[in-house]
């Protein structure tokens, strides 16, 4: 596997575009004459060897003279009904447009090119009693022509006629098992791309009227828009129509028995769309919506690297904008494509070939294969990994030496100057030396009564790895570890509040740890105490993750961060795992998260506490999707909270504590339920998160609200400046910063100055006149 975003770009200065190994000859702005934007593109050449660029828009199709490149002009226009849809494929001098549009399928007759602009056309809409309006795509191939996603049936393929009378296909065949968005049809093999399952299938269509499954096989990120094979049918690639999603390489050469070889994706990290992938000899080119059209050599297809790109938009979010359609097949070698909102542009074609590098990573002295090494070219944001067997491919674009860096956590990484050529594959296996291990025992006791805590879950979260373990009947845990280097350091069960700490430093003269926990009800979402998720959402339903953040136009949409003054960076989020905006919202249903069951039957004023974030998005219509939190007692259940577009902030972390002591009887089988939903009808953006749930005697939202007199009690907690404390006695206070180094000790005082203490996470202890602690407190100063 392997992402590339090639920093040699040339910026064109009257767009702000980029371009490698392609130039633009000359550009139609076909959505500004028309008022409509572009969709998908086509080529076609007369008997005189005109060119033209058979162009998709949504509301029509238009069709343009290319021939002289510099100066492309509009022949003809035939008015449609509105879609953001139209694919177009030509047999012989006809060429076929589908639409999502109420209007069959068209025909258009070229015959009388160029000699006449005049030209004849027909809409089809399939056979008597077994018609169909509304199509997504199509594919050509000897004679027949393949209908997509029509509104009849499961939306799979329809076969078409074509040679028998142009202008009035005849129905000969379907595959209907699933919807086919795209597809690709060689030598009586049809390879169709399902999107809404994930895989394209392989069909023998030898017989037509009876095509017969081959195989499937699932893409990189399951969601298959389209699939092209190579000139000899061994080797298919498709493109995954997601934001982040991957173009994906396999061989086919036995179709009953698919290989993935590869998967690489344009402008890593940035979310950027695939859209149409068609290969032309050695290289592979794709519209690939904000990036423009990419072209990728694909001469060997365990190894694809990007060659060539022009960026045809000055857009670069990850969306469905830019270049949807692109055409490399015209006679001259040039290259037309199709930018949504920047209309047609011709492109001169200048790519050649890669240079390789290739080989098998294995563990020196041992010999073992290492899989999911990262390999990177410096300087060059190229980057691959390992498979299971040890090998690794990756590439350039140009000749040169430049210095390949291997590294894989728990190994010394290794960085090698390595010259490659165009053109050529350079075989270079390497050696990774592992890291000496050393270990150190973290202890958990109970806060109040220093016995040992059986059963805590410990983690180390080092930069690059974290190392888990659970404590034994002694409250100790033996971690192994590799780095030694600064770690957080969480200590947990459900019961007890969590202990940690922050950028601890950890070396192999460090032998024992130990945290302290309190009794309490708590969850910071570090570990896995068995909350748990269900509902009907097709997608967004509740899951614990580390946040990925989602900024949709300086809008955050999905947390960056978990909440702001708990431990780890955990936190249960509905949906994540994309940067795109609208991606992993809540959708078409609801998701419930319910807490494990917690006793407050020793609570005399409990207060049910957390950190939320919520999203809604105000779209075509006003949004009602409201986060319910529920408290049941084992018989019955209340909503505590209601959170919704009125009376809830947006886009960030926001505390609450919720008195719930006069709302239920409290039981020792309580549990706190989380339901929120979207539905369709809506169409609106829903988003929420939860963390930092705890339980306290008192509102961690007021200090007028603090009552217990036999409980100690600091706020605000995070603190800034100043801590007040209150506490039945005291007689003096001490801070330790996470070292364990006494950083403030002063007479106890209702409130104490705590400025000059940097940021970070802190212990408070009480003591009282016998120099006895009273208690201790985490503190974290922001």
């Amino acid at each position: 596997m392997k992402i590339l975003l090639l920093t040699v770009l040339v910026a064109l200065s009257f767009t702000g575009m980029s371009q490698l190994n392609m130039s633009q000859l000359g550009q139609l702005d076909v959505p500004t004459t028309h008022a409509t934007f572009c969709n998908d593109i086509w080529g076609y050449t007369d008997e005189s060897n005109n060119e033209y660029a058979l162009v998709g828009t949504e509301d029509g199709v238009s069709i343009v003279d290319v021939t002289d490149a510099a100066n492309p002009a509009e022949i003809f226009w035939i008015d449609g009904m509105n879609s953001i849809w139209r694919d177009l494929k030509t047999v012989g001098d006809y060429v076929y447009v589908t639409t999502e549009a109420e209007e069959g399928l068209l025909i258009i007759d070229l015959e009388p090119l160029p000699s006449s602009t005049s030209l004849a056309s027909t809409h089809y809409t399939g056979p008597v009693g077994n018609e169909w309006h509304t199509a997504h795509n199509l594919y050509a191939a000897d004679g027949y022509v393949y209908v997509f996603g029509s509104g009849r049936g499961n939306g799979g393929v329809i076969i078409l006629d074509v040679t028998t009378d142009p202008m009035n296909p005849i129905e000969v065949g379907t595959f209907d098992t699933w919807y086919a968005h795209d597809g690709y049809v060689l030598n009586d093999t049809g390879y169709f791309a399902h999107i809404n399952d994930g895989f394209f299938s392989i069909v023998d269509l030898t017989d037509k009227a009876n095509p017969a499954l081959i195989e499937t096989f699932a893409t990189p990120s399951t969601f298959t828009h389209n699939i092209w094979t190579s000139a000899n049918g061994d080797y298919a690639f498709t493109s995954d129509e997601v934001s982040g999603g991957y173009i994906g390489a396999y061989d086919v050469s036995n179709p009953a028995n698919i290989k993935y070889l590869d998967k690489i994706q344009s402008s890593p990290g940035a979310g950027i769309v695939p859209h149409n992938v068609h290969v032309k000899g050695n290289y592979l080119y794709t519209s690939y919506y904000t990036d423009g059209v990419v072209v990728h050599d694909i001469t060997h297809p365990n190894n694809l690297v990007e060659v060539g790109n022009y960026d045809t938009s000055p857009l670069s979010t990850p969306n469905t904008n830019g270049c949807w359609g692109v055409y490399p097949f015209l006679p001259s070698g040039n290259i037309i494509a199709t930018d949504r909102q920047e209309g047609v542009f011709v492109l001169g074609d200048n790519v050649h070939a890669g240079a390789f590098v290739e080989g098998t990573i294995t563990e020196f002295g041992l010999g073992n294969p290492i899989n999911n090494v990262d390999v990177t070219i410096d300087n060059q944001n190229i980057y691959d990994n390992s498979n299971v067997l040890g090998d690794y491919a990756t590439g350039i674009v140009n000749s040169g030496t430049y210095d390949i860096t291997y590294s894989k956590v728990l190994y010394y990484p290794q960085t090698i100057s390595t010259t490659l050529t165009e053109g050529n594959v350079l075989i270079q296996d390497v050696e990774l030396v592992k890291i000496p291990q050393y270990n150190v025992t973290v202890t958990v006791l109970d806060a109040q009564t220093l016995n040992p805590v059986e059963g805590a879950q410990v983690v180390l979260n080092h930069t690059l790895v974290s190392h888990n373990g659970i404590t034994d009947v002694n409250g100790e845990a033996v971690i192994d570890l590799y780095y030694q280097d600064n770690y957080e350091v969480i200590g947990g069960k459900w019961g007890y509040i969590s202990d940690c700490f922050v950028d601890t430093l950890i070396n192999n003269s460090v032998s024992n740890i130990t945290l302290y926990v309190n009794e309490g009800i708590y969850d910071d979402f570090t570990f896995d105490y068995g909350w748990s998720v269900f509902g009907d959402a097709q997608k967004g339903m509740w899951e614990r993750e580390v946040p990925v953040g989602v900024d949709v136009n300086g809008v955050v949409e999905n947390p960056f961060k978990d909440g702001l003054f708990d431990c780890g960076s955990t936190a249960f989020i509905t949906g994540n795992g994309s940067t795109a905006g609208n991606t992993d919202e809540v959708e078409n249903g609801q998701t419930t998260l319910v807490s494990p069951v917690f006793d407050l039957t020793s609570y005399s004023d409990p207060h049910i506490n957390f950190e939320l974030f919520y999203y809604n998005f105000v779209g075509p219509f006003y949004p009602n999707d409201t986060l319910f939190v529920t408290l049941f007692n084992g018989t019955e259940t209340v909503d505590i909270a209601k959170f919704h577009l009125d009376n809830t902030p947006l886009s960030l972390w926001y505390p609450y504590s919720i008195p719930v002591g006069g709302l239920i009887q409290m039981t020792s089988n309580m549990q706190l339920i989380l339901t929120i939903s979207d539905y369709v009808e809506t169409v609106n953006i829903c988003e929420a998160a939860f963390d930092h749930f705890r339980v306290t005697n008192f509102s961690m939202a007021s200090e007028d609200e603090i009552t217990d007199q036999n409980e100690i009690k600091i706020y605000p907690n995070p603190f800034k400046n100043v801590l007040n404390i209150y506490a039945k006695t005291g007689e003096s206070v001490e801070i330790l910063d996470v070292s364990g180094k006494i950083v403030l000790k002063t007479a106890f005082a209702d409130q104490i100055d705590v400025s000059g203490l940097e940021k970070g996470v802190y212990i408070l202890s009480i003591f009282d006149e016998n120099n006895q602690k009273i208690d201790s407190k985490r503190i974290v100063k922001i």
